[in-house]
């Protein structure tokens, strides 16, 4: 598992893992390589201009396989 930019990456399908106020995380694959998207763009719309400077609200995890993603979804508790 490694954190990654994703803002070059086009994510045409992603699955809705779980939702929270806030925002959600999804689930992707592209290219044979498994994703967990967390999104807490709704937090912006919380902060001012300032405070969102410099912070990110998606963070993209990449996986090898789905079993490890799998894993790491499953050790959050957001899915079995």
């Amino acid at each position: 598992m490694k954190v990654v930019d994703g803002s070059g990456l086009n994510f045409s399908s992603q699955d809705l893992l779980k939702g929270f106020e806030g925002g959600a995380v999804y689930t992707a694959e592209l290219a044979g390589t498994f994703y967990r998207i967390l999104d807490e763009g709704t937090m912006a719309d919380l902060l001012s201009e300032e405070d969102q400077a410099g912070m990110t609200f998606v963070k993209h995890l990449e996986f090898e396989t789905a079993a490890d993603r799998n894993e790491y979804i499953v050790a959050r508790g957001w899915g079995s």
